[in-house]
């Protein structure tokens, strides 16, 4: 209802009659990952639309959750886990809309928050393991490809430095190692 100092001339508004069925609809389309959701709450705490519209013909006041009464004592941002009307950790975001005394929250499950850093942790491992079991191999190869024949070298040469001259080192690895057991022989 306008007020008009005379017709035409509006210096203000009495009273304004809003249908919430259209922002609902808006608050109802917009989806937060999988299963996260926002909602519009009053100053008083009263539901204005939530995506579960029974919620909002009920007048479930939300006023008791910690991140609405943040919101409500002028904060906004990110707040850390809190339960929601369904009693789901979950992590809100809000904003003010101080020209209407209302206020936007966005929450979304803590679980599925932490899915992206679980599977993050779990990649991580299996790249570590999958390093560690390639460094074993890699130890592994160049034991046999290294060691063995140095260890062989060892041997021949204790045995020619005792005296037995017959003894021939059976090196074949294609390499300096082989050289020099060819020079011992």
């Amino acid at each position: 209802v306008p007020i008009e100092r005379f017709a035409g001339d509006v210096v203000g508004t009495l009273i304004a009659e809003v249908n919430l069925k259209y922002i609902w609809e808006v608050v109802a389309r917009i989806t937060v990952g999988k299963a996260g959701y926002i909602y519009v709450v009053s100053a008083d705490g009263d539901l204005i639309a939530h995506p579960d519209i029974s919620l909002v013909l009920q007048k479930r006041r939300v006023k008791d959750l910690p991140q609405v009464q943040a919101t409500l004592a002028g904060g906004s941002g990110l707040s850390m886990a809190q339960h929601n009307l369904s009693g789901q950790k979950v992590f809100a975001a809000s904003a003010p809309l101080p020209d209407l005394g209302w206020a936007v929250l966005v929450e979304r499950p803590a679980a599925e928050a932490y899915a992206l850093l679980y599977a993050s942790i779990l990649r991580t491992s299996v790249l570590l393991l999958l390093g560690l079991g390639m460094a074993v191999l890699a130890s592994l190869l160049i034991g046999r490809r290294v060691v063995r024949p140095v260890e062989l070298l060892r041997q021949g040469a204790a045995r020619i430095g005792a005296g037995d001259l017959d003894h021939r080192l059976q090196i074949k690895t294609g390499d300096e190692l082989q050289a020099l057991a060819d020079e011992f022989n």
